[in-house]
């Protein structure tokens, strides 16, 4: 919690508008980073649950209903 305050501290005293601008886009990207790094996690826990559960195709399958989409964004 002391580097907190200390972080606090500084950007209570900062007055470059460029330097807090450079502060808040890596807070903002580092929220959105963990964003994603939940979602990604989320779809491998979910896609390892389908693979043991079994729901998965073949090669064949897969080329089946791939073609399938593409044939109807056509």
């Amino acid at each position: 919690m002391a580097l907190k305050k200390e972080v606090q501290q500084l950007l209570e005293s900062e007055k470059d508008p460029d330097v807090l601008a450079a502060i808040h886009n890596l807070l903002v990207q580092s929220e959105k980073h963990q964003a994603q790094k939940e979602k990604m996690i989320s779809r491998a826990l979910r896609a390892e649950q389908d693979i043991l559960s079994g729901h998965t195709y073949t090669l064949d399958e897969f080329k089946k209903a791939s073609d399938e989409l593409i044939s109807r964004w056509k």
